[in-house]
C-alpha cells in the first residue's frame, strides 16, 4: 500500500470519508509512527535487507539499520565469516581473531569496528530494516498490513487528543493485526524451539504504555 492509499484508508477509519478534515502532515505524522511501532515489535522476515559493499577498517552501516540488529550475528568479507561479539569479549580473543562489535544508535547511526583482524574487500550481510519515512505519494509500506498501520494511526491520534477509550479500539485491533503478521511470518519460517513463554495477548494497561 502507498503513502496516498494509506491517507485515504486513515480518513476512511476515521471520518468515514476520503477526503478527510485532519490535514495530510497529521495524518502523516501518525501513519508513519505507527508504521515505526510495528517494526519495532518483532524481527518480521520482509524486514530483512541483504547489502554487498566494499570495507576497509571501521565500517559505517546503512542509515536504514536497525537496532534488531543483523540476521545472522555474522558477515562475509572477502569469503569469509565474521561474527559479531560483544566489547567486553575482545581481551579473550587472539590477535587473528576474525570477529567485530556493532556501536552507535538509532539516532546517530552504527558502525561496526573490527578490534583483532582488519579486513578488506567485499562485505555481504544481511540485517533487519528500519521502516523507510512514507512522504511523497507513491512511496510503498514495507508492511503488508496496511489497514494495521491505520487503526494503530488512528489510535495514536485519538490519544493525543485525549479521547482514550476510543483509542483502545483502535489500537487493539492494530495489535492484533500485528500479531496476526507475525504468525502469518513465522509460519513460513523454520521452527525454533524456545523455552520463553509465548505472549498470547496483552491487556489494556499494557497496550496503553506500548503506545
Amino acid at each position: 500500500m502507498n503513502y496516498e492509499e494509506l491517507l485515504t484508508t486513515f480518513s476512511l477509519l476515521y471520518e468515514q470519508v476520503s477526503s478527510a478534515s485532519t490535514d495530510v502532515s497529521t495524518r502523516g505524522q501518525f501513519i508513519n509512527l505507527a508504521c515505526q511501532n510495528i517494526t519495532n515489535r518483532f524481527q518480521f522476515s520482509w524486514r530483512i535487507k541483504t547489502l554487498e559493499d566494499t570495507v576497509s577498517g571501521t565500517y559505517t552501516l546503512p542509515t536504514d539499520f536497525h537496532h534488531h540488529g543483523f540476521v545472522k550475528d555474522s558477515v562475509l568479507i572477502a569469503g569469509d565469516l565474521w561474527t559479531e561479539i560483544r566489547p567486553d569479549e575482545v581481551s579473550f580473543l587472539s590477535s587473528d581473531s576474525q570477529v567485530f562489535y556493532k556501536t552507535g544508535n538509532s539516532k546517530d547511526g552504527w558502525k561496526i569496528y573490527f578490534p583483532k583482524e582488519q579486513p578488506e574487500g567485499t562485505i555481504i550481510f544481511s540485517y533487519f530494516m528500519k521502516h523507510p519515512d512514507l512522504v511523497d505519494s507513491t512511496d510503498e509500506t514495507i508492511i503488508p498490513d496496511g489497514e494495521c498501520i491505520c487503526n494503530i494511526a488512528v489510535g495514536r491520534f485519538l490519544k493525543s487528543e485525549g479521547e482514550g477509550d476510543e483509542a483502545m479500539t483502535w489500537l487493539q485491533d492494530g495489535e492484533n493485526g500485528i500479531m496476526d503478521m507475525n504468525k502469518a511470518d513465522k509460519a513460513t519460517q523454520p521452527v525454533r524451539r524456545t523455552k520463553r513463554p509465548i505472549r498470547t495477548g496483552i491487556d489494556k494497561n499494557s497496550l496503553n504504555d506500548m503506545y
